[in-house]
């Protein structure tokens, strides 16, 4: 049982330690926590209402008739 809990605490020292170490530099606490937890935002609240798409609009002449296709589509 001894064994256990020493694995335990050593485990919860090295979070400790690194926890420390995260919050000691602000460089490395944004690009850890914050700029990913903005990005998960944005883009979840980008994607709220599905994929973007383009009307398929036939204008005519060269390089005008490209449109978008879905992938699978």
């Amino acid at each position: 049982m001894e064994k256990k809990n020493n694995k335990y605490t050593a485990l919860l020292n090295v979070m400790k330690r690194e926890l420390r170490r995260l919050v000691s530099r602000p460089l490395y606490l944004f690009c850890m926590v914050i700029a990913p937890l903005f990005c998960y935002i944005f883009f979840t609240t980008l994607m709220d209402s599905g994929l973007p798409y383009r009307h398929a609009r036939r204008r005519g002449g060269p390089g005008h008739d490209r449109h978008f296709t879905p992938i699978g589509a």
